[in-house]
């Protein structure tokens, strides 16, 4: 048999192997040929799901089967010759109408050359139509639980926690990383601490789990005043128990303020203060010799940081410690005598007597420059609601009413404190008062940057970093985010001057550090109004020349409004800047309705996914799925992959495994100051080598 005839044979018996493979199959497949991506062969179950006929499939454009993103990105690999595997889940067209869920997988054949890819489907519709009933039978489940007035816990046997609703949360102040997180020993160990007798609530729950058949009726009270009735039953399925439901109903609802007296007066567990009730007869004592004096007084509400308290899975401080540290900043920044007690989960009470609301208010910015100051990070900037006597009420019930009441207030504007008056600044005044100082800001020196550092995801280096603004409110105090006062800037048409403060800075800071041997590359976030104004590209021109700085050491940064603002004129900016070497990334790529036509229709360099992608990349399914199909979508049009809000390392080993190139987030720390930079990611460079 000559050279040729044999090729031949070898071939014949390839495609016959291949049939066979393929008939075995029940599931539609097929197979493609990699050099052209047309279709070598498929099964009759393929002809069926595409209702076309078997024979006519054969030839045919491979990416035009199944033409998802995330498929054409593949096939755009395979021919680049980078493609691995590809499995994940999709809805199909079925041939009579409607959608099927189908699970794809794409793998390449051992041992053919040139290479052939096998692709197979697996109809989903039947195990999702069960899940999506499962979902609704659990959608009705916690509609009912929510639509009740009373807090409702589900435990498992154990005392394992398997569902609570949002008033249960509510009486017990359980934090946001508490509904996050649903760590069981700590939400526990949280509901322990906010009762006035910790000791006796977990023997309580302890007796509970021995005997599980038990139903019982508790009255427990609680730091913040509150008198909780607790109602439990063993939860019953098919006969036998499997768990219990605890039922809890507020019996002192209509409290102006303040709890009714109690006995009970020992101090605080967590904390070691005292707690709510023997605040407010103290405060009633103060009250009756003021009145006899004239003398005035002032009561403080102090909210700390939740997440220390609760326990950040990250945090410095042990978590018996948490407590002791922040009343220790607290008393630290007290003058004597004042009391210090608990009020409530994360709220704290001061009584100054012969005090004024000068002096509460000069409390509150020791506290704030005393946790600026602590190098351990155990109390974050606290937030200060003040009321006084007598101009905020004449008993311990209106003052401490009134105080939590500012205390709401602060947090609402973002004020560091508030004192209660009768006739306070409105929203509007605030507003209209922080576009004033916003102006003077501009022209003195309030604005300040920190960067956040880039690093690449294979080598662990530092390889970027991305400036970002921060303003004091000058009558506050208090150091505000971009999120709290980028919106004014933009209502009060300040939002270009402020990016042109940033560019400026940024490049002469890139510039310090370039002389000094740090090469990273700076990104400055542009707003839509800098993108739409005039010569941006000249303005950023002259900047880099006046610093000595290549263009290659500045990216612009833009989000998906700032680009479909005006989609012909950004179209032409975007190009300038490209074209004079600065690098363009879309910011935020992933995050509600992002289009892929701005990816193809503008010169873009790289693009960073929303802190939500990754988010959801680790909770279930079918953001993985996302993730995966838009990175390599990414990489497809031969863009960066970035990503920014990286918290653990679940996230970031998502973002590595989808073809994600850098990140940045929470998981290698916060935002730095310039000086600090240097020594980061000298750090971080040496681990990484």
């Amino acid at each position: 048999m000559s050279g040729r005839d044999a090729g031949l044979s070898w071939w014949a018996g390839q495609a016959q192997g291949q049939a066979s493979l393929l008939a075995a199959l029940d599931a539609p497949a097929w197979l493609v040929e990699a050099d052209q991506l047309t279709v070598l062969q498929a099964n009759a179950a393929a002809g069926r799901f595409l209702d076309r006929p078997t024979q006519d499939l054969v030839g045919q454009d491979a990416q035009s089967l199944l033409p998802s993103l995330e498929d054409l990105a593949f096939w755009g690999e395979v021919r680049a010759g980078q493609a691995g595997a590809l499995d994940s889940e999709l809805d199909l067209p079925r041939p009579g109408g409607g959608e099927a869920r189908m699970r794809r997988r794409i793998s390449r054949l051992p041992d053919t050359e040139p290479a052939v890819w096998l692709v197979q489907l697996q109809d989903l519709s039947s195990e999702h139509a069960a899940q999506r009933e499962r979902e609704h039978a659990l959608a009705e489940l916690r509609a009912t639980l929510e639509a009740t007035a009373d807090g409702i816990l589900v435990t498992d046997l154990g005392g394992g926690i398997r569902a609570f609703n949002r008033r249960f949360a509510h009486l017990w102040s359980l934090p946001a990383q508490a509904l996050e997180q649903r760590d069981d020993e700590r939400v526990h160990a949280w509901m322990a601490l906010q009762t006035t007798q910790p000791q006796a609530w977990r023997d309580r729950l302890a007796s509970l789990r021995e005997h599980c058949l038990t139903s019982a009726t508790d009255t427990v009270r609680l730091v913040d005043g509150s008198l909780l009735e607790c109602h439990t039953q063993p939860q019953w399925s098919q006969g036998r128990p499997i768990g219990r439901v605890f039922s809890f109903r507020e019996l002192n609802r209509l409290r102006p303020g303040a709890p009714r007296r109690d006995e009970d007066h020992a101090p605080d567990a967590g904390s070691r203060l005292p707690h709510r009730s023997s605040f407010v007869a103290r405060v009633d004592d103060a009250l009756a010799q003021a009145r006899g004096s004239g003398a005035s007084l002032v009561v403080i509400c102090v909210d700390v940081d939740a997440q220390l308290l609760w326990g950040a899975p990250d945090a410095a401080l042990p978590s018996e410690d948490r407590w002791t540290a922040v009343v220790k900043l607290l008393r630290a920044g007290l003058p004597s005598p004042a009391m210090l007690a608990r009020l409530g989960a994360t709220r704290c009470g001061v009584l100054l007597e012969n005090a004024s609301e000068a002096k509460a208010e000069a409390v509150a910015r020791r506290w704030q420059a005393l946790a600026a100051a602590d190098s351990a990070g155990a109390m974050a900037a606290p937030v200060v609601g003040v009321a006084a006597y007598p101009q905020a009420g004449a008993s311990a019930d209106e003052l401490l009413g009134h105080a939590e009441k500012a205390l709401a207030r602060a947090h609402a504007l973002g004020e560091s404190c508030r004192t209660h008056h009768s006739s306070g600044e409105s929203r509007t005044q605030r507003q209209q008062r922080l576009e004033s100082a916003l102006r003077d800001g501009l022209a003195r020196p309030q604005f300040r940057l920190q960067y956040q550092p880039r690093v690449d995801i294979h080598s662990g280096q530092p390889c970027g970093l991305e400036a970002l603004v921060r303003w004091k409110d000058p009558l506050a105090q208090r150091e505000l985010l971009p999120a709290q006062f980028l919106p004014l800037a933009v209502r009060a048409g300040l939002s270009a001057t402020l990016d042109e403060w940033v560019l400026s800075q940024a490049i002469q800071q890139s510039a310090r550090w370039r002389t000094a041997g740090l090469m990273l590359p700076v990104s400055v976030n542009l707003s839509a109004a800098s993108l739409l104004r005039p010569g941006l590209a000249r303005r950023i021109e002259a900047l880099l020349a006046h610093g000595s700085v290549p263009p290659e050491a500045l990216a612009l940064e833009l989000g998906e409004d700032a680009l479909t603002a005006d989609p012909e004129a950004t179209a032409i900016t975007v190009r300038a800047l490209r074209a004079l070497g600065l690098g363009v990334v879309l910011d935020g790529f992933g995050r509600g309705e992002s289009s892929a036509t701005l990816l193809q229709r503008l010169p873009l360099c790289a693009v960073k996914l929303d802190r939500s992608v990754l988010h959801d990349a680790t909770r279930h399914a079918q953001g993985a799925a996302w993730l995966r199909g838009t990175a390599a979508l990414v990489r497809a049009l031969g863009l960066e992959c970035q990503a920014v809000g990286v918290e653990s390392e679940a996230q970031r080993q998502a973002l590595a495994q989808a073809g994600g190139q850098s990140w940045q987030g929470f998981l290698h720390g916060a935002a730095l100051d310039a000086q600090r930079v240097p020594g980061w990611c000298a750090r971080v460079a040496a681990a990484a080598a």
